[in-house]
This record gives structure tokens, sequence and C-alpha cells, in this order.
């Protein structure tokens, strides 16, 4: 890892302020390497204030991760290995089930001489964000196997969504239906209700189970029971 313009020493009150302030977990580490120069192990050599919070390891600093952590994945190891023994950085996204299941978002570095096999790492914690995915992919899951025609619209009613059911209920591919207004499922003598729900809805009222009749592609007229929120 290298910087622009004068150094700033370690030990320094203004480079311990910056350490300290920052949002993002900041360590540096030293690995530890076998006969073979496989990695084994790694020591904290400097932790900032951000990083017991990231990563719920406490007085990390001076101590070993297989200390702190016996069980940590191997895949750490490997990589942060790979950066001391190359000076090549990495920028990956990475699991870590035994720190409490957690997901980080690291760059790692090296830090110095090669010869130091030493490691910066800057890191988020991005559990949140992957458990947020992992739940879309979910609902997704559901929506796309569903029995029922689920599909989403913006409240101009302009469809931005719509399920493999929904092809069968409708006739509409999602290629044809997607970007086309609800009204295309509307018989002519029942727009006037649309414009209704649409009202209600920008209000924040929830519609359920509303019985009606909606048209499909080749002109039949389905009676159906709707969920609207």
């Amino acid at each position: 890892m290298t910087n622009s313009g004068k150094d700033i020493p370690a030990n320094s009150e203004n480079y311990r302020k910056l350490f300290d302030s920052m949002h993002k977990a900041f360590c540096i580490i030293q690995v530890l390497f076998d006969d073979d120069d496989k990695p084994i192990d790694y020591r904290f050599l400097e932790v900032n204030a951000s990083f017991e919070e990231q990563t719920g390891l406490k007085d990390a600093e001076g101590k070993r991760m297989r200390e702190l952590e016996p069980k940590h994945e191997e895949h750490w190891f490997d990589i942060y290995g790979k950066v001391a023994l190359t000076g090549e950085p990495e920028r990956f996204e990475q699991h870590a089930e035994k720190l409490d299941d957690r997901w980080f978002e690291v760059f790692a570095d090296s830090f110095g001489p090669v010869e130091n096999r030493q490691v910066a790492l800057l890191f988020n914690d991005i559990t949140q964000r992957k458990n947020n995915e992992r739940s879309g992919a979910l609902l997704s899951a559901i929506v796309n196997t569903s029995d029922d025609a689920i599909i989403s619209k913006n409240l101009d009613g302009m469809i931005t969504s719509w399920n493999a059911s929904a092809e069968r209920m409708f006739g509409y591919t999602k290629h044809e239906a997607v970007g086309k207004s609800i009204k295309i499922l509307i018989p002519d003598e029942r727009t006037e209700e649309e414009d209704e729900i649409l009202a209600r809805l920008k209000q924040g009222q929830h519609i359920h189970h509303y019985e009606t009749v909606r048209k499909r592609k080749d002109g039949h007229h389905l009676v159906v029971s709707l969920t609207i929120s």
C-alpha cells in the first residue's frame, strides 16, 4: 500500500486520529507461513476503533487469528497469504461463518516491503446487504413458482413485473406485458375501476379479495379475485 506526499509516522497523534475516525474497519496484519510458504495464521499488528464493531473480535491487537477464532475458514488465510507473497492487491467479498455468520467487503494490499509479509486490510460488514439479497432471491423464487398471477405496477399503472402464472392466465408474455399499461387487462367498460384503484393505492390503502373481471390477450374475459397493495 502506497501513499503520496509525506509519510505519517504510525505513532503520530494525527495518524491515530485518522486511523480511529474511519467508519470502515482497518487493520494491519502479518501473515505467518510454514516452511513451504503455506499461510497458516496471521497476527494483528494494529487495528482501528471500527475493527471490533465490524468483526466482533475483542482485544485483537498483538494476537493471532487462530487464537481468537480457531475455526476461521481457510480461504481467508489463502487470500491474505497470496497478497503477502506477491504484493498484488485483492478486492473481494467473502463469508466468515465463524464470525457470527458475517459477510465482508474487503480490500487487501501489501504493507511495506514484501519480505515483511504484512498486509493492510480495509473492510466493511455487508451482512445486511447479503441477507437482503438472499431474501430478494427467495421472494423472487416464490413469485416465479406461484400458481397465482403476481403482477407489479407503478403508481402510473405501468406494469413493472410479470410472473409465469400471469403469462398463463392472461396470455401475454413477460416481454409483451412489462412496460405496458395495466389497462391492457381491463375491459373497456371497467377502465374507471383502475383509476379508482390507483387513487386508493396512492393514499396507502390496500385492496383485499376484490372480485372483478379482467381480459385476456385473446379477448376472453375472466372473473378474478384481486389483492392489491
